[in-house]
């Protein structure tokens, strides 16, 4: 991405910093059509959308797989048992870039799940403000999930709301 936005001219840079609201269409028609003549922007989206020659990736970077996102849960969860939060992080936080927003775990939506799990490990880690944003996340999502109103009430009680 940081190549695309260096292919970008000067001229075109000061035009969109340079706009308002009633200029949008013209200056995305001009972006569009600038990045549709470079190579790399073809490049970049063959990327995100197509797995390409590797066999164990089963699918574009902007695809969803509910089994991966409940297999890195599974793993995150046996992390956070185990006290290894680093891990943890990173298996829920991966868990989330492949969970469908509208897979459900159990009964309950699986992305509140991995966020109020993540929310979880924030508080373990001592960051209360990464686990209450995480916990309105959940329950953005589901709000009727009583374990996320439950998790979020213990972060504010931590931080003297």
């Amino acid at each position: 991405m940081e190549k695309l936005r260096c292919l970008v001219p000067e001229s075109v840079k000061r035009r969109v910093a340079e706009s308002t609201a009633d200029d949008l269409p013209s200056v995305s028609s001009s972006l569009v059509h600038l990045f549709l003549s470079l190579p790399e922007f073809h490049q970049v989206i063959g990327d995100l959308a197509d797995p390409g020659p590797n066999p164990k990736r089963k699918a574009g970077l902007c695809c969803k797989n509910k089994e991966a996102a409940l297999d890195l849960k599974q793993k995150g969860n046996q992390c956070y048992s185990t006290g290894d939060y680093s891990q943890a992080l990173r298996c829920y936080s991966q868990a989330l870039r492949v969970a469908p927003i509208d897979a459900d775990d159990t009964g309950k939506n699986l992305v509140a799940t991995l966020y109020l799990n993540r929310a979880s490990l924030f508080h373990k880690m001592d960051l209360p403000m990464e686990s209450l944003r995480d916990c309105s996340r959940a329950l953005q999502i589901s709000p009727c999930y009583p374990k996320a109103w439950y998790r979020r009430g213990k972060v504010n009680a931590t931080l003297g709301n």
